[in-house]
């Protein structure tokens, strides 16, 4: 096969369509059938929806808001927006009540130096926080890539957010968290009904009183002391610093790649705990020329599918030939794959053409914006 075969295709010129953000209001759109909670909905909300803004893929708007635009309750809206951020179409700080779309620039390039002037202004009312901080660097790389005059006209008229450190993001809020508002709030609905503004909780007696004598005993008299309360036991939480692991994506890349084996039906904890501790690894663990097999929720899951793929090639897994012993009646499943014993069946006992871990993708021609970087990296 020749060299020119062996190239990857140019990527045909994308196709679109103008979408009237005022539809959202239309009375007679308004009047039809609800989108239910749903990752598809979510995207082509974020995409054209009424919250977008003159830049591209920044949008200034918290999940209660955006969920009361959408009519769904804020458990769906959530779920919903771990989906697109599981596969790397979104990021958001919800503290700042900031929303970051990375490839929406890639479609809606600015028409002309002085929209990208205009643009800048409208950065300046975006909320200061660390993701502010990556859609700058982003959209730089992008802007400068559409030609040298876009490029100063985003070095003169964008100011740079401020370097002071913060907090890393609340890209999606934890389930502890969720729970610990949930408790907030109804303290606070249950001081505001309360006519006389008192709490409804009951003030712990003081030593000495009778109510202490009651219920803690008296040591002066050889009463023990009251038993400590049990602490609640604490669910396991990521590492912090990792992308939260999308549990129902790495599901549905086991089902897709390996419909031959045992279909997964129950999510409890210990599978959890199982996957979480297999997602880390493509994003901490380093490949032998020493590169981060995954360097986001994107690449993580694209190597979790080759992951898959891998393991079926192997024989021993998909139960091919004999086996004798204790392994006659034996069946590779997902949790196996998950664990460490699985991953060194499949990474290193796996006969693959010159590879030791799953292949790569093919490697797609670098778009505008990446060969731009790379001017950018080598100028700096």
């Amino acid at each position: 096969m020749s060299a020119a075969e062996m190239a990857p295709a140019a990527k045909p010129p994308g196709r679109y369509r103008k979408v009237e953000v005022r539809t959202w209001g239309d009375e007679r759109f308004r009047a039809l059938s609800k989108l239910p909670p749903c990752g598809q909905g979510l995207w082509l909300y974020l995409m054209v929806g009424p919250r977008t803004g003159q830049i591209p893929g920044l949008i200034c708007a918290g999940p209660a808001a955006m969920a009361e635009d959408l009519g769904w309750p804020l458990k769906g809206f959530q779920e919903a927006f771990r989906e697109a951020f599981a596969y790397g179409m979104a990021q958001a700080d919800f503290e700042a009540r900031l929303v970051w779309l990375p490839n929406a620039i890639r479609h809606n390039p600015p028409a002309s130096p002085n929209v990208v002037k205009s643009w800048g202004a409208e950065f300046d009312l975006v909320p200061e926080c660390a993701l502010k901080r990556t859609a700058y660097d982003a959209l730089r790389v992008s802007i400068h890539a559409v030609g040298e005059a876009f490029g100063q006209a985003f070095d003169k008229s964008w100011r740079k957010p401020s370097a002071k450190p913060s907090p890393k993001p609340s890209l999606m809020p934890s389930p502890n968290q969720e729970q610990e508002q949930e408790q907030e709030q109804e303290q606070e609905f249950n001081s505001l009904s309360d006519p006389n503004g008192s709490s409804s909780t009951p003030l712990a007696p003081t030593a000495g009183t009778p109510g202490n004598m009651a219920n803690g005993g008296n040591m002066a008299n050889g009463e023990a002391p009251p038993k400590p309360a049990r602490k609640a036991k604490k669910t396991a939480e990521p590492k912090p610093g990792l992308l939260p692991c999308p549990y129902k994506a790495i599901i549905a890349l086991y089902h897709e790649h390996l419909p031959m084996l045992p279909r997964v039906v129950l999510e409890n904890d210990r599978r959890h705990a199982l996957m979480r501790k297999f997602w880390a690894f493509p994003l901490t663990s380093i490949r032998r020329d020493g590169t981060r097999r995954a360097n986001n929720a994107e690449e993580a899951l694209a190597w979790i599918g080759q992951y898959f793929e891998r393991a079926s090639h192997n024989p021993f897994l998909m139960g091919e030939g004999r086996r004798d012993g204790e392994h006659a009646n034996w069946r590779c499943d997902f949790d196996f794959l998950m664990s460490e014993r699985g991953m060194k069946q499949v990474i290193e006992k796996t006969q693959v053409p010159a590879s030791d871990e799953p292949p790569a993708l093919p490697a797609p021609p670098p778009s505008v914006p990446d060969q731009a970087l790379l001017a950018l990296e080598a100028a700096s």
